[in-house]
């Protein structure tokens, strides 16, 4: 039995990706900790940011929950290490996950990368049954999103919808729609080719912009589940101001990130 992979392909916000991240680099952000144990901020381009960090620990938990493979953890033995770990059988599969690292400005480099990983994983299965059947039943995609990485994974989807690719699961976080996309103001419309959506959002935050000025996330029409945030939902009274920087940290979403994906990763391999 052939293995299956997992892609994750995550998107930052508009000022928060740090300088030393590369356009679909397949390693997750490093964590840097202090003394206790606390993670410690990122310098950005323009702010601070820890999304990736808290995502990090969320997606790394997945991993362990469904007995699955990390992108650290796979042998680099070629120039296709996703194609590879495909042909490799195990008497019981393990999912490989993968995970890739946007800005939020980079999803069309992002999309090109996700037609290269499906072009060399059809030929794979392709070469492992000749009928060439099942190749996305061996592979899963999942979109996260941030801020301005919210509508990265919007127009991601709409793209691989008109190509009749699959996303899996997509989850956004305070979605914002770029200012000269719908001015800024419209929401989402969710693709037919999301199998999955969950959308967090808020819409009460008074100055993370410039420290003066609100950022306020978008419901996402048709998603399975679109949860606005309240203010008794952050339990830190002084982060309400700036809700829009401190959701994604918030526990209620963090746990969430980790119960989808290992929901996702749980399920039988088909074909």
């Amino acid at each position: 039995m052939a293995g299956w992979v997992c892609h994750i392909v995550a998107f930052e916000g508009r000022a928060s990706f740090p300088l030393w991240a590369r356009a679909g680099q397949p390693t997750a952000p490093r964590r840097r900790r202090n003394a206790q144990g606390q993670i410690l901020l990122e310098r950005g381009i323009c702010s601070y940011s820890q999304v990736l960090n808290f995502w990090y620990d969320a997606v790394r938990e997945a991993i362990q929950n469904a007995g699955a493979i990390a992108w650290d953890q796979i042998p680099q033995t070629g120039e296709n290490p996703p194609t590879e770990h495909a042909r490799l059988g195990e008497p019981s599969y393990r999912p490989v996950v993968y995970w890739y690292y946007y800005a939020q400005n980079h999803w069309r480099q992002a999309l090109r990368d996700i037609r290269h990983i499906i072009s060399s994983f059809r030929t794979s299965a392709k070469e492992v049954s000749p009928r060439g059947s099942g190749d996305f039943d061996r592979m899963r995609l999942v979109l996260f999103g941030f801020s301005n990485g919210g509508d990265a994974v919007y127009q991601t989807a709409k793209a691989l919808e008109r190509e009749g690719i699959r996303v899996d699961l997509a989850i956004t976080v305070d979605p914002v729609r770029k200012p000269l996309r719908g001015m800024g103001f419209m929401g989402f419309q969710r693709p037919e080719n999301v199998a999955r959506w969950i959308n967090y959002y808020q819409r009460f935050d008074r100055r993370t912009l410039a420290g003066i000025l609100p950022i306020v996330g978008r419901h996402v029409d048709g998603a399975d589940e679109n949860n606005q945030m309240r203010p008794e939902d952050f339990p830190e009274p002084k982060t309400r101001p700036k809700a829009h920087l401190w959701i994604p940290s918030l526990e209620v979403v963090r746990r969430r990130i980790t119960d989808e994906l290992t929901a996702l990763l749980s399920q039988p391999m088909v074909g």
